[in-house]
């Protein structure tokens, strides 16, 4: 398992030509040839927009990730 995020695509390049088996932890990398576990940030944000409406929360500010937040105000009106 590789903790992908910040790590140079050079440093991944020699990685992948050792040909040890590895997985991507939370980016995925175009043309890498390589198994990838990630977040899908925008359904979490959802999930936690929808959470936070549902305990009675009004007012909410997300300061990232505010996709998952315009997803629910549009999809609830």
């Amino acid at each position: 398992m590789v903790n992908a995020v910040g790590m140079r695509e050079e440093g991944l390049n020699r990685l992948q030509q050792s040909a040890l088996p590895m997985v991507l932890i939370d980016r995925k990398i175009p043309d890498f040839a390589c198994d990838v576990v990630g977040l899908d940030n925008t359904q979490a944000a959802t999930t936690a927009t929808e959470h936070l409406v549902e305990k009675g929360f009004e007012a909410l500010l997300f300061s990232e990730r505010a996709a998952g937040l315009r997803q629910h105000r549009d999809a609830s009106g």
